[in-house]
């Protein structure tokens, strides 16, 4: 899976000069320099390349942030607007769809929020990423943590989490054991 993994990665950052793995089977790439390509066509371009050579079906998400492509990512694979084609590009969407689309994606939906916090948030109110979007980010970092402020100000279209372009090194746990003789 691993070499399947790489090899599709490869194919992946043929697509442009910026790309971060994020794990196995996911991966950020950059396409803002992109002005004068269909980024529609390009990502539908992409999918066709990787299910042809690699026979896997793969959603691909357009965001201005990281956490807005993962929720596009998500709406790809799930809504039935995008699944035809597995590509949900939120930039090119009205405003007031993109509105809709968060204010029914659940808070826990939302990459790196959790059933715990998702709870929570339920709890006094934010039942929506749009909701959580529109909170003050200041409050959210003094109840929550700064990563639910930064994923707020994400969901708001600001960029808080910039490009890893150099892998972290791989960790290792390794059991020894010593014997007398």
């Amino acid at each position: 899976y691993a070499d399947l993994s790489s090899r599709m990665m490869a194919i992946i950052g043929e697509y442009s000069d910026r790309q971060e793995v994020y794990s196995i089977d996911e991966s950020f790439i950059e396409w803002t320099g992109f002005r004068h390509v269909d980024l529609d066509d390009l990502a539908l371009k992409l999918r066709r390349q990787v299910n042809r050579w690699f026979g896997i079906p793969v959603g691909i998400g357009i965001g201005p942030t990281k956490t807005l492509a993962k929720v596009a990512n998500q709406l790809a694979k799930q809504h039935p607007a995008f699944k035809g084609q597995g590509v949900c590009n939120l930039t090119r969407l009205p405003a007031d769809c993109r509105r809709e689309l968060l204010a029914a994606t659940l808070p826990q939906g939302v990459w790196g929020i959790g059933s715990p916090w998702g709870a929570k948030l339920h709890q006094i109110g934010i039942r929506s990423a749009w909701d959580l979007s529109q909170v003050e980010p200041a409050w959210l970092r003094q109840h929550f943590s700064v990563v639910l402020e930064r994923t707020a100000l994400e969901l708001r279209g600001m960029a808080c989490l910039p490009m890893d372009m150099v892998p972290p090194p791989k960790q290792q746990m390794m059991s020894s054991r010593s014997f007398g003789r």
